[in-house]
């Protein structure tokens, strides 16, 4: 029995590891484990920079609506 909880518990350790490399999306900047770009990690960080510029516009576009807004209710 404790075996088996010993085997589950590295099991779960094992897919939250994989889960937090492959889909974690927050960056401050490059890995310094990484010595050299590949393929993945270069896919992953443009990802991360396209989604963090739409939802930089996205805001953009929601704070000139209110304004807006703001202004005809005057």
């Amino acid at each position: 029995m404790r075996k088996d909880y010993s085997n589950q518990k590295q099991n779960l350790q094992i897919k939250v590891n994989k889960f937090l490399e492959e889909y974690y999306l927050d960056i401050q900047g490059l890995s310094p484990n990484t010595t050299s770009l590949d393929e993945a990690y270069l896919a992953r960080v443009l990802t991360k920079l396209a989604i963090g510029s739409a939802t930089v516009w996205w805001s953009l576009l929601e704070i000139k609506e209110f304004i807006t807004l703001h202004r005809k209710a005057k």
